[in-house]
């Protein structure tokens, strides 16, 4: 049998990436009745992504060994527009970048993405087997639709240059997320009082923070610092897309103010920080 990932385009209804596992290690298959609801997450769990399913689930596990190829193992299908260019796949270094690359890697960034297992009968594919499995999947084909929970790698002292990688799959219609297609929260925000130089303490804030771990499967387009009299109305500081620092000005002396980020991108904004207030000097 012949074992294929998937990443699939819910607007082309066709797959964004293929990666062919040849050399299978371990296939598990667990059939789950569900117990709970999905919880909400949890204080400073903004990074997660959590998704609730219908129904009863399947889980699969697949775990192989990833190696030094002559030819790619994964490809990107540049016929879906808006596609970063094809990256290669055949060291295991390439291999293992071309699955966690933030822009078009396997890691779910949301419930808009969606993820196929496909198990295939040898000799399956007449021809050139990518373009089947792109353009014309057979007859013979079982196909696993779902979300990809876990993804993992390691490797040993006596194995060093090889990777063994692990894919935890949830089979199910998966109705309900957060976090999906807008960026995750800013993460390491801090206010200081003063400018960068921490000059100037009764009129203006030092404002950093760290980009959204998730970008919500597209770059950001704008970010913006939001600051308040305490219980005022929200004014918009715009920044760059790509800043990680501002520094807000014209503040009143002896004035405690409440300050946001919020990362957004083409979908919209994304989860917004913690607010922190801090008082002028």
């Amino acid at each position: 049998m012949e074992f294929w990932l998937r990443k699939m385009s819910a607007e082309h209804n066709a797959p964004i990436m293929l990666y062919k596992i040849d050399t299978l290690d371990t296939l598990n298959f667990a059939f789950n009745s569900p117990i709970s609801p999905s919880p909400l997450p949890e204080e400073g769990g903004d990074e997660n992504i959590l998704v609730k399913i219908t129904g009863n689930t399947n889980t699969m596990t697949l775990s192989w060994v990833i190696k030094e190829e002559t030819v790619n193992r994964g490809i990107i299908n540049t016929n879906i527009s808006n596609l970063v260019s094809p990256c290669n796949s055949k060291t295991v270094l390439e291999q293992l970048m071309w699955f966690t690359k933030p822009d078009h890697g396997f890691l779910g960034t949301g419930i808009d993405d969606s993820f196929d297992i496909v198990i295939v009968e040898d000799g399956a594919h007449s021809g050139d087997y990518w373009s089947d499995e792109l353009n014309q999947p057979t007859s013979n084909e079982s196909v696993r639709k779902g979300y990809i929970r876990n993804l993992s790698f390691d490797t040993s002292g006596s194995e060093p240059v090889t990777l063994k990688a692990r894919v935890d799959f949830i089979e199910g219609n998966t109705i309900t997320g957060y976090n999906g297609n807008t960026p995750s929260t800013p993460r390491n925000f801090v206010v200081q009082k003063g400018d960068a130089s921490g000059n100037n303490k009764d009129t203006k804030m030092y404002i950093t923070w760290t980009l959204p771990l998730k970008n919500g499967g597209s770059s950001l387009t704008a970010q913006a610092v939001y600051s308040r009299e305490s219980e005022g109305e929200w004014k918009a500081n715009a920044v760059a897309s790509n800043a990680e620092a501002a520094v807000i000005s014209n503040l009143t002396s002896e004035t405690t103010y409440d300050f946001k980020v919020i990362s957004a991108n083409i979908n919209g904004n994304g989860t917004p920080t913690y607010v922190r207030s801090r008082t002028t000097d």
